[in-house]
């Protein structure tokens, strides 16, 4: 008799074992498993993203003078700051449409990259980081076109115990100027 108590225990605590992995593979391991999947297909497009901008930065390197003659590839203006200023309000507005929140933009010098001239900015906030990931899809694309020089991220605490990760972020951005005459 007390064979059978301790066979009938066991199925009963392997029952209670599979049904809890069951649960556990649903409710955490699958949806791990879908973010996965979520972030590597960014990963993917932003490599998209950078590949097209190293041939756009190429084909204008080869430019004859170091003219950009592409439309669309660098910002105009008749001041570098001013051309910084609007290169500064264009992100503001597109993180605004993504809920990302900018802690501070710090503009830095302006510089030359192989006979180009580059405006560049700094930009630190918290985001969630699918949002993130969407802003600098967009700003990558957008037209006239931006680079990113460096990017770090650190992984803030869960927020109200929802599945999104946030992250705190620090980008340096920079951009391809051409300086007009006040003409």
């Amino acid at each position: 008799m007390n064979r059978q108590i301790s066979s009938a225990r066991r199925v009963i605590l392997l029952g209670i074992f599979s049904l809890g992995f069951i649960v556990l593979w649903l409710l955490v391991l699958e949806p791990i498993k879908g973010s996965f999947g979520y972030i590597e297909q960014k990963i993917a497009d932003s490599l998209q993203v950078k590949t097209r901008l190293e041939s756009a930065i190429e084909r204008l390197q080869n430019e004859p003078n170091g003219q950009a003659t592409s439309e669309g590839m660098v910002w105009e203006g008749v001041q570098a700051n001013l051309i910084q200023a609007e290169f500064q309000k264009t992100l503001s507005e597109q993180a605004a449409n993504y809920q990302i929140n900018f802690n501070s933009i710090t503009p830095l010098s302006s510089g030359d990259v192989n006979a180009f001239q580059t405006v560049s900015l700094r930009v630190e906030g918290e985001a969630s980081y699918a949002a993130l990931l969407d802003f600098l899809g967009v700003v990558l694309n957008n037209q006239p076109k931006v680079a990113i020089e460096s990017i770090n991220l650190r992984a803030l605490p869960n927020r109200q115990n929802t599945p999104e990760i946030f992250v705190s972020f620090q980008i340096t951005l920079w951009a391809t100027i051409r300086v007009l005459d006040p003409e």
